[in-house]
């Protein structure tokens, strides 16, 4: 679904208007961004919780010419989902499944 989807869906459901529901979105979403620089964990009940997390440094061998590089520590965001009040939206579906496949929750 694209945001463009997610904002006409919204709006059809709510009864807002497109541009009320575009806003609060950004919104909401400036203020995840907010927290998370201020190294914040942010949770959203029922949805899920989103963290900093350091990725640790590797090494990584290009395949098609051989050479290798190092890849330094930096952030990025963890986004893990809350399985149980998802799990009974969609009552053990393939759909689940592989939701939790993808964000690594353990169900």
């Amino acid at each position: 679904m694209t945001r463009s989807q997610m904002i006409e869906t919204v709006a059809r459901k709510t009864g807002f208007t497109e541009a009320q529901v575009e806003t609060t979105m950004d919104a909401m979403f400036d203020q995840i961004a907010d927290c998370l620089r201020a190294d914040e964990k942010v949770t959203i009940a029922g949805f899920g919780r989103f963290e900093m997390r350091p990725r640790k440094p590797k090494a990584y061998t290009n395949p098609k010419t051989n050479h290798m590089v190092d890849l330094y520590q930096y952030m990025h965001v963890l986004i893990t989902g809350s399985g149980k009040v998802l799990g009974s939206k969609f009552n053990g579906s393939a759909v689940l499944d592989n939701f939790l496949e993808i964000t690594n929750v353990k169900y």
